[in-house]
């Protein structure tokens, strides 16, 4: 008896429900952070405007930092696919 495959195939079916079933986790994820820096910014402006003021200038460094972070990760991702699909398994361990 012949298995099915657990893993999504990209090259079969239809590419647009495909796609939108891999942004899901995406969206929820941006939703989070987006959800958890309005919650930050409203408990922090009960302290009043200075810490307020702080945290709205410390936002953009961290938005770098994580946007540095998110790249790597996508690119590293990337590597890897291409590393898996073309058999080599030293380069993706390594």
């Amino acid at each position: 008896m012949e298995r099915k495959s657990a893993r999504a195939s990209l090259t079969e079916g239809n590419l647009k429900r495909q796609l939108i079933y891999l942004a899901i986790p995406m969206v929820f994820g941006m939703l989070g952070l987006t959800i958890f820096n309005i919650v930050d910014a409203l408990y922090v402006g009960y302290l009043g405007t200075k810490p307020l003021a702080a945290l709205s200038f410390t936002f953009p460094v961290v938005l770098v930092l994580n946007s540095i972070a998110l790249g790597m990760g996508m690119g590293a991702s990337s590597v890897i696919s291409r590393a898996l699909g073309s058999g080599d398994h030293h380069r993706v361990v390594r």
